[in-house]
């Protein structure tokens, strides 16, 4: 576990997602999320369907769709392309929280 924060964790899962990492790296990443001993403001719920989304028997191409939309919801994270209910969450420590994938390697910006 790279994090002891299941926020932080969940955020890499989104950035593992959106980078392809394949469905083993985000599995491993959730499960990593479900045992942080922080877990404060994190929908765990929504973190364990995410990870039943992932673990799914026969894969379909909308798989990591719907599990980064379950993510997303855990959490208090704006994505960069996202202009839906998750770029109007609270901000963490006073910091607009931004997951981005992609074009800079997934990392996560406090704006």
């Amino acid at each position: 576990m790279e994090s002891d924060e299941a926020a932080v964790l969940v955020e890499q899962a989104i950035a593992l997602i959106a980078n392809d990492a394949g469905e083993a790296r985000v599995a491993e990443r959730i499960e990593d999320a479900l045992e942080a001993p922080l877990k404060e403001g994190v929908d765990l719920a929504l973190v364990s369907r995410a990870l039943d989304v992932v673990e799914r028997p026969g894969q379909d191409e909308a798989a990591p769709s719907e599990t980064r939309e379950l993510l997303v919801q855990t959490v208090p994270v704006a994505l960069v392309d996202d202009t839906g209910p998750a770029a109007d969450r609270p901000r963490m420590g006073g910091q607009q929280r931004l997951a981005v994938g992609g074009r800079d390697g997934g990392m996560q910006h406090d704006l």
